[in-house]
């Protein structure tokens, strides 16, 4: 089963410092579940991308949130907009995820999970 955030869902993202910054992801806490690229057995994929419209299409390989350490965001990781964000005038974007639950089996759990993704900003030399 896959859910993706869809218009109205976006999380609103703006570099309010005074340096350009690249946008970092990972995944700190995922229950019992292990992360990957595709969802599998007690397996799960999270994805994003950052930018402004809602995404058609997540690419596994570029849009999937490692766990830790932090993954960059470039032209390709995540999208277009998480990287070389401005800060006069400040640059916003859209963060939007998509969730692929892992596949029925016999060591899958079921239930309530909480996932924890991280994001962080790291300045941009020039």
């Amino acid at each position: 089963s896959v859910k993706s955030m869809t218009t109205g869902d976006e999380i609103f993202v703006a570099n309010m410092s005074d340096m350009y910054i690249q946008l970092g992801l990972a995944i700190t806490d995922s229950a019992d579940w292990q992360t990957g690229i595709y969802p599998d057995e007690n397996k799960f994929s999270l994805r994003a991308r950052f930018q402004q419209i809602e995404p058609v299409l997540y690419d596994p390989l570029f849009d999937a949130i490692p766990p830790m350490p932090h993954d960059w965001a470039t032209s390709d990781r995540f999208g277009p907009g998480g990287f070389d964000m401005n800060f006069n005038p400040p640059d916003t974007t859209n963060m939007w995820l998509q969730l692929c639950v892992p596949i029925p089996g016999d060591s899958t759990s079921y239930g309530d999970k909480t996932l924890i993704i991280n994001i962080m900003a790291q300045p941009e030399m020039r």
